[in-house]
């Protein structure tokens, strides 16, 4: 089977490698315009700036530099996990067309989030749960290397069941 968004996922994992061998949660995202082209791309930096809100996917909106616009943009954003609550409103606010992530995050995702969305006005993007079994599986290998190098046998034990 063909994944159309192979190539962007994996640049988000190598991403989200760079992430986890900076001490950081292992998260990646590239943001890509209606084109193709790149227009950001980076890893969370919560350790290595000591700041909570340095999520990957943060970062990439703030690269981007998008202007303050009234309609929606042709954006799609990529990301070696499903966002989180915070990456999902940030991603809303900027009219981001589509997400697509290498593996689902069955804590409470943005997928999860979407489903009770209480404001029409803001319109909830596209998501896509890229199946491929490689980048899933990678994008998992990562969490589960950090939890493991972190010591967070909490998580560790949360996360070794979805690897069955």
């Amino acid at each position: 089977m063909k994944y159309p968004h192979t190539h962007y996922l994996a640049h988000a994992l190598l991403l989200a490698r760079d992430a986890l061998e900076n001490d950081n949660f292992p998260i990646g995202a590239v943001l890509v315009d209606a084109e193709g082209t790149v227009i950001g791309a980076d890893h969370n930096r919560n350790a290595e700036t000591n700041h909570r809100l340095q999520h990957a996917e943060i970062r990439v909106l703030q690269e981007a530099h998008l202007p303050h616009a009234s309609s929606d943009t042709a954006l799609t954003l990529y990301t070696s996990l499903e966002p989180c609550p915070m990456c999902f409103g940030a991603v809303v606010v900027a009219r981001i067309a589509r997400v697509v992530w290498a593996c689902r995050d069955p804590f409470g995702g943005a997928g999860i989030i979407a489903d009770f969305w209480p404001w029409p006005h803001l319109r909830v993007p596209e998501f896509i749960a890229e199946p491929d079994p490689a980048l899933q599986k990678e994008s998992h290998r990562l969490l589960m290397d950090y939890f493991i190098h972190n010591e967070r046998d909490d998580l560790l034990a949360a996360w070794r069941p979805l690897a069955e």
